[in-house]
């Protein structure tokens, strides 16, 4: 019974304070709308906060933006303030690649009927990769009961594949690839090998995805190996963050990442795949070069299989 209700506790003690955010926020918009001098109070405290906070009046332009957003999406209040939402900027997607900001925006529909919603979507980095995040969307009403806009309440949902003393660890095992922090071929070679034992002792089939910039070294030569190492960069950021814990991930070769997912089933590993395809064809590298040189334009290649014998592994590499 003491358990039971020191969750009870924990329950309430998290509803509470949920809800003085939401007052701090709701407080904050209507102090703001009335150029009240508490503004400034407010604002300290929605500043010091992890989420990230931005608010928009009717036609979906940003009058604010908190240092959490600044933080988990690489762009600064400046940049964003007076801009529309749905102007090339964040450019949120769902799991399966759709774009939302133009027909499908939470913030758009909550401004037309009022009601809250909650997504689980990817927003676009500053640095061209996808984040994952939760979001929240409320309205915002004035004295008279009108909405006059909406606030946009969002955190980072990346799940960390490992703690900071966990990558020096591998780092200093060798077993890290330093131009895109993620694990490099060797510790890979060791989880296949965990796996292929765990299949022929338990029969536990397992999955593996390889993603391959194809013309990594066209980019290499024409641009520069900086340029060809900052595309990398992405992918296997984008990649971390749509992984689950469990899952793991690494650099196969020069221009190649693999994943590795245990327990894999044929009828979940095609619709894992083509997440990981949707997410990753909808990053933003951001680089002129490729509009002017249309045959180095990037090439991200795709192939996988769900590993049943050491020949599927064999057949995939070659």
């Amino acid at each position: 019974m003491q358990v039971i209700t020191f969750y009870y506790l924990k329950l309430l003690e998290h509803l509470i304070s949920c809800y003085i955010m939401y007052l701090v926020i709701k407080k904050y918009i209507e102090d703001k709308m009335k150029n009240q001098l508490k503004n400034d109070m407010y604002k300290k405290i929605l500043d010091n906060i992890s989420d990230g906070v931005y608010f928009v009046d009717k036609e979906r332009k940003i009058e604010y933006w908190n240092n959490g957003a600044e933080k988990i999406t690489g762009y600064k209040q400046k940049e964003v303030l007076d801009s529309n939402c749905f102007d090339d900027l964040l450019c949120h997607c769902s799991d399966s690649g759709d774009l939302l900001c133009k027909n499908n925006c939470p913030l758009s529909f909550t401004l037309k009927d009022g009601k809250e919603r909650e997504a689980e979507v990817y927003l676009r980095h500053k640095d061209g990769s996808r984040v994952p995040v939760k979001i929240k969307v409320s309205p915002v009403y004035d004295e008279n009961n009108e909405i006059t806009g909406a606030v946009e309440i969002f955190s980072d949902n990346s799940e960390t594949l490992s703690a900071y003393d966990m990558i020096e660890q591998l780092r200093k095992l060798a077993f890290f690839d330093d131009t895109t922090n993620i694990p490099n071929r060797k510790f890979l070679d060791i989880k296949l090998n965990q796996h292929l034992n765990d299949l022929k002792e338990n029969n536990l089939f397992f999955g593996i995805i390889l993603i391959r910039f194809a013309n990594y070294n066209n980019v290499k030569c024409s641009a520069s190996r900086e340029t060809a190492d900052t595309i990398l960069k992405i992918i296997a950021k984008t990649l971390d963050g749509v992984l689950a814990p469990f899952h793991i991930l690494g650099r196969y070769d020069e221009d190649t990442f693999m994943i590795i997912l245990p327990k894999m089933i044929e009828s979940d590993f095609k619709d894992f795949e083509q997440r990981i395809k949707n997410i990753v064809n909808r990053c933003s590298f951001g680089l002129d070069f490729f509009s002017e040189k249309k045959e180095d334009s990037i090439k991200i290649c795709f192939s996988g299989t769900v590993v049943k014998s050491r020949e599927d592994i064999e057949n995939l590499v070659i």
